[in-house]
């Protein structure tokens, strides 16, 4: 009986335990990786997108905001900001609805991150930042009033989903 027991009591390898050590280590690295910025590529049709989308006058969009509804578009404008709206709007434009519903899109994470520093500190120079605007060359997917209406309290007709930016610049130098 002895011997017996002393089978049952005998000492793990090393090799097994080792195994199973680095096997847990793998395994909850798995579950516990966030993924960061740095861990997504860009889909390969993303930059064919951008490269391809016609320019369009922003007055022109909203004059004629049936012909470029649902069509991802490159234009400029001011985009302004504060706690409960974000729009798009360029003063030139003679149409009392030239505001249009400014949101990002998904892809928006793409947009280099350099230009997205600047664009935010244009939108909030100080703190607190209660409002901001900054005169933008952006790409992104327009939509018309049929589709509508979108924003704060549902109070615009259009919206420009921003897909890339492509150059934020200081307002005011446009004398908007």
């Amino acid at each position: 009986m002895p011997e017996l027991e002393k089978g049952l009591m005998r000492k793990p390898t090393p090799i097994p335990v080792a195994l199973f050590f680095t096997l847990l280590c793998v395994v909850s690295s798995c579950v516990t990786h966030e993924p960061q910025l740095k861990d997504i590529t860009g889909p390969p049709t993303y930059a064919s997108t951008i490269k391809q989308a016609p320019i369009v006058p922003f007055c022109e969009l909203i004059r004629d905001s049936a012909r470029y509804d649902n069509r991802i578009v490159s234009t400029q404008a001011i985009f302004f900001r504060n706690m409960e709206n974000s729009y798009l709007y360029d003063p030139s434009c003679e149409d009392d609805n030239g505001y249009v519903w400014a949101e990002f899109d998904p892809s928006y994470v793409y947009t280099d991150d350099a230009l997205k520093k600047k664009f935010d500190e244009l939108l909030c120079p100080t703190q607190p930042c209660p409002i901001g605007r900054a005169h933008v060359t952006v790409v992104g997917r327009f939509e018309g009033p049929d589709r509508g209406p979108y924003g704060h309290l549902d109070g615009y007709q259009l919206r420009f989903s921003l897909i890339h930016l492509q150059q934020a610049d200081t307002a005011q130098m446009f004398n908007y």
